[in-house]
């Protein structure tokens, strides 16, 4: 799970249309970095899920990596809308479902923000 930090300041300083911009430019980002087989959905706002199909953890650890980079390649510093990612992981067991996951998935981001955002924290 991940959002976009400080979204709101984006919609308050450059208006909704420029947060409208930066939600697609990130959403084209992070599209344009998962596999066919993964799932990328807006979750709402500024919130977007990924599901890595068939991924151990050391995937798990790189895709985020590249999440950061791609998001930060397409909305640089200095740019009208610059943005950064915070993103939780949680990996699927056999006990897993999918509110428990996204929950889990839910707090690994929040700490991932309380950290100082622009990273990437993920549950074992």
């Amino acid at each position: 799970m991940l959002d976009i930090d400080e979204f709101k300041a984006v919609n308050d300083r450059d208006g909704h249309e420029a947060g409208d911009r930066l939600l697609v430019t990130v959403a084209e980002a992070l599209r344009g970095r998962v596999r066919e087989t993964d799932t990328l959905a807006r979750l709402g706002g500024d919130e977007f899920a990924v599901i890595l199909h068939q991924a151990d953890w050391s995937s798990l650890r790189r895709v985020a990596d590249d999440l950061i980079e791609v998001v930060n390649a397409a909305c640089p510093d200095g740019a009208a809308a610059a943005a950064h990612i915070s993103i939780g992981g949680a990996p699927f067991t056999a006990d897993s479902t999918a509110s428990g996951l996204l929950a889990q998935a839910d707090r690994a981001m929040y700490q991932a923000k309380r950290r100082g955002g622009h990273q990437a924290v993920l549950e074992q």
